[in-house]
């Protein structure tokens, strides 16, 4: 069966640094009907060369060159508007796969008549894969070829909608049929941030099954925006709420509406946290919070959400002060860890 033919994906933008390593391990894997795309991004480093070069060594990579920067959603649907392969994978210009990653996705998909196959992960802390853990999933002990079907109504509704044990909101690492992208309202978006988990909402009602494998097959390297102060985190979390919101409800999901309100919470208090950290006056911040309190936004976020310590209870007592006061001492706290956190992460990326 593996004359069917797989598409990988893989997005370019500024990696220059690490995207030897991604295509070298692209090329490695040991599934043989490959068609690799490289989707430059307009990136202004030397990616392109970079491309170009491992294309003329490999017939089974194509390279994109936008002439405009798309970003990151829109350019992975440049690629998939050029694929040809029977299945779809995604891989992030900065990681990279296990040598067996393809082989391994495509035999359990094959085997188990899924639409979707997905692994764990290692997160990587440094360029060599030195530093790395896996991804501790909250599922109990498997043994290491164990897999797991999702299905809508439990795992889904966590995966997607609110706690996401397994990883749903990511595309990277993750065999798909390449027939659910031609699916009515699967297309391209503008976030910045979560647009992986967008698209895979917009998947989900076409989807009949997914597999989870317990191995780490897929190489992550952490950092990121999303480790940062950044407000348009903010305000694409506020609008994927409101959408997930609307699919719950189309989708007779009820159950996933407190998990939906929990994890916004979260993106509040990270937001949060982060204006502290990056020195925003407290005025600034009191203002904020009082503009999502009187909105009604901050109590229909903490409706059902219980939680007896941190920054929930005085949100939903609409404690302004009492917030503020738990975000200034826990920052504070755990200031000093923070800078040497960010202080070494930087050079790990270098070792």
């Amino acid at each position: 069966m593996e004359n069917e033919k797989i598409s990988i994906i893989s997005t370019i933008y500024n990696v220059e640094k690490y995207l030897g390593w991604c295509v070298r391990s692209l090329r490695r894997q040991t599934y043989p009907n490959l068609e690799i795309i490289l989707v430059n991004d307009a990136s202004p480093d030397g990616s392109l060369r970079i491309c170009q070069r491992y294309a003329a060594a490999d017939s089974r990579i194509k390279v994109m060159d936008l002439p405009v920067n798309h970003g990151l959603n829109k350019a992975r649907f440049k690629g998939v508007e050029v694929a040809t392969g029977d299945y779809l994978l995604f891989v992030d210009s900065d990681d990279w796969l296990a040598h067996d990653t393809v082989k391994t996705l495509y035999r359990v998909l094959k085997q188990e008549e899924a639409d979707v196959v997905s692994s764990n992960f290692y997160k990587v802390y440094d360029s060599w894969g030195l530093f790395k853990r896996a991804y501790p999933y909250p599922l109990g002990v498997w043994m290491e070829d164990e897999t797991l079907e999702l299905t809508r109504l439990d795992t889904y509704a966590l995966s997607f909608w609110g706690e996401e044990p397994l990883r749903g909101s990511s595309l990277c690492g993750k065999l798909y049929r390449r027939s659910l992208f031609d699916q009515p309202g699967v297309e391209p978006n503008e976030l910045k941030f979560h647009e992986d988990w967008l698209t895979n909402l917009q998947l989900m009602p076409y989807i009949r099954k997914e597999i989870f494998v317990k191995r780490p097959l897929y190489f992550y390297r952490y950092g990121g925006m999303t480790t940062k102060y950044a407000p348009a985190l903010y305000e694409d979390s506020k609008w994927l709420y409101e959408y997930k919101k609307e699919k719950i409800h189309s989708l007779g999901l009820q159950e996933a509406l407190v998990p939906n309100r929990r994890r916004m919470c979260r993106y509040l208090g990270n937001h949060l946290a982060q204006m502290f950290r990056a020195g925003i006056d407290e005025e600034t911040i009191r203002i904020f919070l009082e503009r999502e309190e009187e909105s009604g936004f901050i109590g229909e976020i903490t409706d059902g959400v219980e939680v007896n310590s941190g920054y929930i209870p005085a949100l939903k007592k609409k404690d302004i002060r009492g917030a503020m006061e738990y975000f200034r001492r826990s920052v504070h706290k755990g200031l000093w860890r923070w800078r040497l956190f960010n202080g070494i992460f930087p050079l790990l990326r270098y070792i």
